[in-house]
């Protein structure tokens, strides 16, 4: 049974992923996008100006849901760790699944006429089933999506696909939202402003993050039998919860790639925070078409970006794209300050220049979203070599939570900025030269320098092609030694019962 079940990994592994596996189950994805693009588009908006729930409660909501995702992460990546640890993603897989929906035609969906107290348990519940629905969806479908291969170059390309399925994801929601829910149908009137669209839009939007959520299930469920996976040995339980934690920090690989994470998500984070005071203050562009025209050539750009660098992938270190892509970044970032503006080259009002800016912003800061993964599934295999365990979940639920406590942070830093670096614009149509010049800055050089610094410790990660193939080679002996110990065990076993047969007859 056992040596059947290692020529069937075998040749699982010879051949490589199908590009229908690795489809399948990148549009698993689909489903985290969803749910953050509809979130970032209208939560706020509906919550405050649709149902008039106070500011401060929607934001007591939004910083407690944040708090249970973050610690959620992590504990269900424990928790899918150890024995039976394939199974076990399954199961918490499909659980997320069913349940996702729910939370987020639940939360765009509250009874009528609920008072304000009612209406913030309403959709404070409904924010914790989402997030944990999610939460016991997401993690283990990343941590599978290691076992899937342990070809250096194939991992690139499954992260790769789950980056594409992002884009689309992003690109759907953001584009069926505004064709489909918000279409202006009687002037005057603001299809924003109608409950019913919104609860429309989260039923429709809940049941294509079921449907895309359940392919990646439904594709990778017949492999679980020949997942790649750790030698028996390895699959024992990892121990407890925070002792798990602090294994895994130990463990320098995972350090750089989890503080470089950290930064680059705080930069994206107050560059996105402060969009809409550059576009409207600093190049003097207003208007939603401008706003989704910007965001349309980012992710169009990164869609078709993902495509160009997973070919190219092919013939770098991960480590060394990841450089490349924030340097780059970083120095399109001061591009927005330096290019733009009164006074500068392309000055204000030039929208066509700003959408190809955003759009090579796109095309190279891609990587920095599909390579982090990939890099991390090299660490569970040096992780493996040097523990013992595989702590696939664990990993990616702590690359969760940075992702969590980096957004946190840099909504902090940005509302810090804006109030004490670039002064009061709440409900200002026009700001001093100085203020807006300083809008740049925070917008441009603060977000390029948390990339330049990102980069600066990517210098150090050791983990280069031919490193990880000598850990795979390592632990495959490894794992044949302990299988053969365990086939030895086995015959002994059999052996021993045959003599006592033969002694009672």
């Amino acid at each position: 049974m056992m040596q059947a079940t290692r020529q069937q990994k075998s040749s699982t592994s010879a051949h490589g992923l199908s590009s229908r596996v690795k489809i399948m189950y990148g549009v698993g994805e689909i489903a985290n996008a969803v749910k953050t693009v509809t979130f970032a588009l209208y939560g706020l908006f509906f919550a405050t100006v649709v149902k008039g729930l106070p500011g401060t409660w929607i934001g007591v909501v939004a910083f407690v849901s944040m708090l249970w995702d973050a610690f959620m992460d992590p504990y269900v990546g424990h928790l899918t760790d150890g024995a039976q640890a394939k199974s076990k993603r399954f199961k918490f897989m499909l659980a997320g699944i069913l349940t996702m929906g729910a939370g987020l035609w639940g939360f765009f969906s509250p009874p009528h006429g609920l008072s304000t107290f009612p209406l913030f348990a309403w959709l404070l519940m409904a924010s914790f089933l989402l997030r944990t629905a999610t939460s016991m969806f997401s993690i283990p479908y990343y941590a599978l999506g290691v076992n899937l291969s342990r070809d250096y170059h194939e991992r690139t390309s499954i992260t790769g696909i789950r980056n594409m399925a992002s884009a689309i994801g992003t690109l759907l929601a953001a584009s069926l939202s505004f064709i489909v829910f918000f279409r202006e149908k009687v002037a005057g009137v603001d299809p924003k402003l109608d409950p019913t669209a919104y609860s429309a839009m989260g039923l429709t939007f809940g049941v294509m993050m079921t449907a895309a959520a359940f392919t990646a299930w439904s594709g990778t469920l017949p492999l679980r039998h020949s997942l790649e996976g750790g030698s028996r040995p390895m699959q024992q339980a990892p121990g407890n919860f925070l002792g798990s934690m602090r294994e895994s920090l130990r463990n320098p690989s995972f350090r750089i790639i989890l503080t470089s994470f950290f930064l680059v998500v705080v930069g994206l984070a107050v560059n996105a925070s402060l969009l809409i005071h550059y576009l409207k203050y600093y190049v003097e562009i207003n208007g939603s078409v401008a706003l989704g025209s910007t965001q349309a050539a980012f992710y169009t750009a990164g869609l078709l970006g993902t495509v160009f660098w997973l070919r190219i992938s092919r013939k770098f270190d991960k480590h060394h794209l990841y450089i490349f892509s924030a340097a780059v970044t970083a120095v399109l970032m001061l591009g927005g300050l330096a290019l733009f503006g009164q006074g500068h080259p392309l000055g204000t009002g030039n929208i066509r220049p700003l959408l190809m800016g955003y759009g090579c912003a796109g095309f190279f800061g891609c990587m920095l979203w599909f390579l982090p993964p990939s890099m991390l599934a090299d660490v569970t295999d040096e992780s493996e070599l040097i523990t013992g365990r595989r702590r696939e979940g664990a990993l990616f639920g702590m690359l969760g939570f940075c992702k969590q406590v980096a957004t946190g942070v840099a909504i902090l830093l940005a509302g810090g900025l804006l109030d004490r670096f670039v002064g009061p614009v709440a409900g200002k149509s026009q700001l001093s030269g100085v203020a807006v010049f300083r809008i740049g800055i925070v917008y441009s050089v603060v977000p390029a320098a948390l990339f330049t610094a990102a980069a600066i410790l990517m210098l150090n990660y050791k983990l280069t092609r031919s490193r990880v193939e000598l850990i795979q080679v390592e632990l495959r002996q490894r794992r044949t030694a302990n299988d053969a110990a365990a086939e030895g065990e086995l015959t002994a076993v059999e052996i021993s019962g045959e003599e006592q047969v033969k002694e009672i007859g």
